[in-house]
């Protein structure tokens, strides 16, 4: 298992595993170009990748994560997340967010011990996004 910072070749194969890849277009471009999207690759298959960004109140924020729809349940999340909070390291704190609906997410963070920061409603229509954040220091 290898968790690398992503390369335009990888673009196709995160377009593959995320149904939303085409709305993100911009974002996963964007995010590359800033090198904050990460790839986590095991036996030569993306099976994963997440978006870290340093633009949340000059904080670090973890804007997406997902991981292969064929490969959910196998620990491959919190290893993403794990490689993310140790590159948040040096800011003491990592933050979050996801809809109140994301159960998976949500018992992930908890699991690695972030707390519930904030609620938005509005973003999506019935379903608030929750803001989380985890002390690393």
């Amino acid at each position: 298992m290898r968790i690398r910072r992503a390369h335009p070749k990888d673009l196709r194969a995160i377009k593959e595993i995320d149904p939303m890849a085409k709305r993100r277009g911009h974002l996963l471009k964007q995010a590359l170009q800033e090198r904050g999207l990460f790839v986590l690759v095991e036996k030569e298959r993306l099976l994963a990748f997440a978006i870290l960004r340093r633009g949340f109140f000059e904080r670090f924020f973890l804007e997406l994560l997902l991981v292969h729809p064929d490969h959910r349940r196998e620990g491959w999340g919190t290893r993403l997340i794990e490689r993310m909070e140790k590159l948040a390291e040096a800011k003491g704190e990592l933050w979050t967010s996801t809809n109140q609906s994301n159960r998976t997410m949500k018992r992930l963070l908890h699991a690695r011990g972030y707390r519930q920061a904030g609620k938005i409603i509005g973003l999506d229509e019935g379903d608030p996004e929750l803001f989380f954040v985890k002390a690393l220091r």
